[in-house]
């Protein structure tokens, strides 16, 4: 395909959040709500927010519980990763320049 040729890339209407949170998880279905939960009761309005959950090839239901909260985006990977691999495979998703860190079995505080 040529450059006349090509078929525009899709652009992103969405806002443009201030920080997104990746978060590596795997088999953490109960640990899922109080994360989102924190994450959704930050001081940053949910607009300057993007939360991607990473779900490391989950057993259980961590993807589908994760998908409940209209905060986070879930990729899966297509294997057990481990923790750094997913981290990895979530930092392509953010759409803002700030990029923060946190594990399932945290709750982060507001602020």
């Amino acid at each position: 395909m040529t450059d006349e040729t090509r078929a525009p890339e899709a652009v992103d209407s969405r806002p443009r959040p201030l920080v997104t949170v990746v978060v590596p998880v795997s088999n953490a279905e109960s640990q899922m709500p109080a994360l989102l939960d924190a994450l959704a009761g930050q001081t940053l309005s949910k607009a300057s927010l993007q939360v991607v959950v990473v779900d490391d090839a989950s057993t259980d239901g961590t993807g589908a519980t994760a998908r409940t909260s209209d905060l986070a985006e879930v990729v899966r990977t297509p294997s057990r990763l481990g923790s750094y691999g997913a981290r990895n495979l979530g930092i392509p998703v953010a759409r803002a320049d700030v990029l923060a860190f946190t594990d399932g079995d945290c709750v982060p505080e507001p602020s």
